[in-house]
């Protein structure tokens, strides 16, 4: 399992985004255009790209020739090889991406105010009594890991909130994250490698892979190489 990454520190050029939003499908070209904030328009076009510049790398696909489609619950997936799982998240100035030959999911946060009345809301009875326990920023972090480690869970099921919330509960000691849960859940390791100052990441893959690699490129990277682009 793979998690590559890349940081949009400045603004992404008009000819830069313009040259990389001629690689993505109609689709997802609508979808940029309609945010109205153009932070929201780069960090799905960074995105997109990411996944697409992986698998042509990686796997020797031409761009033209990639297809994706999303499950009932909007899970995206790769047509051309099903068994090629992916999943993308972002948030500020950070896109990540993670690769694995099984189901897999990531979720990044930029850290903000912590939202008690969503933990009241959302984590079970436990996750929210350990994180009264804590306080200041312990307590921001803490809500931040848990966060993330639901979303990423959630994602590499690819079910949305179908099988709830509260039917899964983490705790995290020592850098050591545990899962308590009896659904598909069961089947997952989580991990939460550091990224950035200000932001959590989480990843969610099966017991049967192993963590390869958090690997960040940048996107001139990206441009550079030509691989979107033949």
């Amino acid at each position: 399992m793979k998690i590559i990454t890349v940081k949009i520190e400045n603004r992404i050029s008009e000819p830069l985004f313009e040259r990389l939003y001629q690689c993505m499908q109609p689709v997802k070209q609508r979808r940029c255009k309609r945010f109205r904030r153009i932070e929201d328009s780069e960090r799905l076009l960074v995105a997109d790209v990411l996944v697409r510049h992986y698998l042509c790398f990686e796997f020797g696909y031409k761009n033209h020739e990639l297809r994706f489609d999303t499950n009932e619950y909007e899970k995206p997936f790769f047509i051309n090889d099903p068994g090629i799982c992916f999943n993308v998240s972002h948030s500020g100035q950070w896109v990540a991406a993670a690769f694995d030959r099984r189901d897999v999911g990531v979720d990044i946060q930029k850290v903000g105010p912590v939202k008690m009345d969503i933990a009241k809301r959302y984590f079970t009875g436990k996750e929210y009594q350990t994180l009264l326990q804590k306080n200041g920023d312990e307590r921001t972090a803490y809500f931040y890991t848990l966060w993330t480690l639901k979303e990423s869970c959630m994602k590499a099921v690819g079910r949305g909130l179908s099988l709830g919330l509260d039917r899964f509960s983490f705790s995290v000691r020592d850098g050591v994250i545990a899962c308590d849960t009896e659904t598909e859940y069961k089947g997952f390791q989580f991990k939460a490698p550091e990224i950035d100052s200000g932001y959590k990441l989480a990843v969610c893959f099966s017991l049967e892979s192993a963590f390869e690699t958090m690997t960040r490129i940048h996107l001139e990277q990206i441009e550079e190489s030509g691989i979107l682009f033949s």
